[in-house]
């Protein structure tokens, strides 16, 4: 079980999963946490939904990410100054060996169907720890 921050699209219809998503960090395994740890996410969570607004990212493209035989379909993401300030909140856990590329999962090889949407909105921020998570609403206002 691992642990993960990311941003939940308001609609998600070009998503061929059950999870859609765009990971901000990816913290490692659950078993490399305390309680404590999980606490301190959901705090910084908190006070980042409480700061920042919905956020609108363009699409950029349709790409393969992955190794075979696990690859997946992907919308490519422009980034933001809001984007890199949201994702410096939580950069002391990240533990990914891949550089950050702002995406959404569509779902596996050759799932992805040639309706590209034009941007995706993200409204609530989650700390996903194994079979657990923290949802937060982004400020409305």
């Amino acid at each position: 079980m691992s642990v993960m921050v990311g941003l939940l699209p308001t609609h998600a219809e070009w998503a061929k999963h059950g999870f859609p998503h765009m990971t901000l960090v990816y913290c490692g395994k659950t078993d490399s946490f305390s309680p404590t740890d999980y606490n301190e996410i959901g705090k910084v969570a908190s006070e980042v939904a409480k700061k920042h607004r919905s956020l609108e990212l363009l699409t950029l493209a349709h790409r393969v990410f992955g190794d075979q035989p696990e690859q997946v379909d992907v919308f490519t993401l422009r980034s933001t100054t809001e984007l890199a300030a949201i994702r410096s909140r939580f950069l002391q856990w990240n533990e990914s060996e891949y550089p950050f590329t702002p995406h959404v999962t569509i779902g596996p090889r050759s799932s992805y169907v040639p309706e590209m949407p034009f941007s995706i909105v993200f409204d609530r921020i989650i700390v996903k720890w194994g079979e657990q998570d923290l949802t937060f609403w982004l400020n409305p206002t």
